[in-house]
């Protein structure tokens, strides 16, 4: 059934998860950064780039969309467009009242 692949040793997701929790955490303190430079009208953009990447690399990474296969990839990207549809719906209505 599951039968272990020798790329995959323990040592190796160690490494692996302690290199995405760097990552992370350098995301996080950019993140942090950009609510104390004063970036003006492109703060809010800023962090929104940085908090798309950290879910960039966490659905990468734990959801295992890069060794996936082509339906799951899909399924990923429709359910994006989804939630991006009803956003722009909400909002329209918003913004029509």
């Amino acid at each position: 059934m599951n039968t272990p692949r020798p790329d995959r040793t323990p040592a190796s997701a160690t490494g692996r998860f302690v290199a995405l929790y760097v990552v992370l955490l350098v995301l996080l303190a950019a993140n942090l950064a950009g609510t104390l430079l004063p970036l003006g009208p492109w703060a809010i953009p800023a962090r929104l780039a940085v908090a798309a990447t950290m879910v960039a690399v966490i659905a990468t990474t734990f959801m295992r969309l890069r060794q996936g296969t082509v339906l799951v990839r899909l399924v990923a990207v429709m359910s994006l467009l989804w939630i991006l549809f009803l956003f722009v719906l909400t909002f329209a209505d918003f913004l029509t009242r």
